[in-house]
């Protein structure tokens, strides 16, 4: 088993943060690990701002190949659940394995909320627990070893990259959460062809809806 508690400060306010995180989605060419990322609901509490998107991601396996050949595991396939508090300025994630739970179990959490010390800062904190399952029988700590330097070369990269990100979208003005919440949600329904529910978003008041998603491949 693979356990992780992570921990970083951005000295950036967290609707900057919110924004630059939201950008890369569904896809973006600088993280091409993140293959497809389809929403499968999305709801909205006026009285709280919170924004709840639940959507189904399809990732690449960061292994060598001769270990995704061995076993025949390229991807696999998540479901993440992303909330986003605007009044309280906080986000989290909470993500879960779907394919392959046999093999491998994956549970991580991630919170990104308004700094204790300072307002105009960014908390983050990332927790995750992988578990490797006995089909995997004499390749167990190998395969945990790999797994747990992947993560921790993953979060440096991570957080040199959503800096980048910030760079980027420096000159833009900073939105809110609410709106860069809009904005992510209809780029993807466009993506994955679901604008028929594009006319269902309205911030002004309550809202939910759900996706039939295709079958995973």
């Amino acid at each position: 088993m693979v356990q992780v508690d992570l921990q970083y400060t951005y000295h950036h306010p967290f609707e900057l943060l919110v924004m630059t995180y939201n950008s890369r989605f569904p896809t973006h060419k600088r993280i091409p690990v993140l293959l497809e990322n389809f929403i499968k609901s999305v709801s909205y509490d006026h009285e709280k701002t919170e924004v709840v998107v639940t959507r189904r991601v399809k990732v690449d396996l960061e292994a060598p190949y001769w270990l995704k050949r061995l076993f025949g595991i390229y991807h696999f396939y998540l479901e993440q659940t992303l909330t986003y508090n605007a009044k309280e300025r906080w986000m989290s994630t909470v993500t879960k394995s779907l394919s392959y739970s046999s093999y491998i179990t994956i549970n991580e959490t991630v919170t990104w909320r308004e700094h204790p010390e300072n307002k105009n800062w960014t908390f983050f904190d990332e927790t995750a627990c992988m578990e490797i399952l006995s089909h995997f029988i004499g390749f167990e700590k190998i395969i945990e070893g790999f797994i747990s330097k992947s993560y921790t070369s993953n979060f440096d990269n991570a957080r040199k990259l959503d800096l980048d990100f910030i760079r980027e979208v420096g000159d833009r003005p900073v939105i809110g959460v609410l709106q860069s919440c809009e904005e992510m949600i209809r780029r993807t329904l466009r993506v994955q062809g679901a604008d028929q529910f594009l006319q269902i978003i309205d911030f002004s008041k309550n809202f939910s809806f759900e996706i039939q998603l295709p079958e995973t491949s």
